[in-house]
């Protein structure tokens, strides 16, 4: 990772693209880093939707995301990662904790605090994102812990296994597993294991978990957000989730650009900048 050259922000802009987080030299494995003028400022690390399979930071409306946070004093890293079905599991959460590393290393060059560096994301990337924040193992892999992570905002993401592999029968798994997840998924214990409700643990970072009006019940994800809410709080740890009115699974995410946003400002509110 030292040996990664730092890509210069632009003077006028404060915004560096096209970042390798990784010694790959793989194009998926890229940042956009954009940094306010202001010092010692928080930074979100983002993560995009796409089912794992498909997105791209260079899509819209993520750079007006990225630029209207900036305008709020936030750092906002805006990650692209390794694809299903080129790149099985683990790729895409690995992918997630190198650029984390890799936003936690250098954002203090950059002017930013490295203890306030957030790890956020919306859809599969919210999964990812709290697979980041829960199961340890990732952050581990890069000399890091759960602790690092600031805190973590989740928009639209179940907490669980969708489609209930767990309680099966091994035989009913193993089924499953080749009708629905072969060959993205190397097992269904890998499938099971790779949501936030399967790691509930004390060291947990502080959450807001977002969710659209029109995606409260069907996939429950409403209902999955209070149980985990409940779980960790059981532990002592720091859980909230908001219902956001007049959303969609997707306009929740895409109305963060827009001036006088009111889920912009829970946000905002999470990372206590007034």
């Amino acid at each position: 990772m030292a040996s990664i050259i730092l890509l210069p922000l632009s003077s006028q802009t404060g915004i560096a693209k096209d970042i390798p987080y990784a010694e790959s030299g793989d194009p998926l494995q890229r940042l956009d880093l954009y940094c306010p003028a202001k010092k010692q400022f928080p930074t979100i690390v983002y993560l995009h939707e796409g089912s794992l399979k498909g997105g791209d930071k260079s899509e819209p409306p993520y750079s007006k995301i990225a630029e209207a946070f900036q305008s709020h004093g936030v750092g906002f890293a805006l990650v692209n990662y390794r694809l299903f079905p080129a790149n099985p599991w683990p790729a895409p959460i690995q992918d997630a904790s190198r650029a984390f590393k890799w936003v936690k290393t250098h954002i203090q060059s950059m002017g930013g605090d490295p203890s306030q560096v957030y790890v956020m994301g919306h859809s599969s990337g919210a999964q990812l994102a709290g697979l980041l924040s829960t199961d340890v193992s990732y952050l581990k892999a890069n000399n890091l812990g759960l602790r690092d992570i600031a805190g973590t905002i989740l928009m639209g993401t179940l907490m669980s296994d969708p489609l209930q592999i767990g309680g099966r029968s091994k035989e009913s798994q193993e089924k499953m597993w080749a009708k629905y997840l072969k060959p993205d998924w190397p097992s269904a214990d890998a499938f099971v294991q790779a949501w936030p409700m399967a790691h509930i643990n004390k060291d947990i970072p502080r959450m807001l978990i977002l969710i659209a009006e029109a995606e409260t019940t069907n996939p429950p994800i409403l209902s999955q957000a209070i149980e985990y809410e409940k779980a960790c709080e059981a532990l002592g740890v720091s859980i909230h989730h908001e219902v956001l009115p007049n959303r969609t699974h997707m306009t929740a995410m895409q109305k963060l650009c827009e001036a006088g946003d009111p889920n912009t400002r829970l946000i905002l509110d999470f990372l206590r900048i007034r």
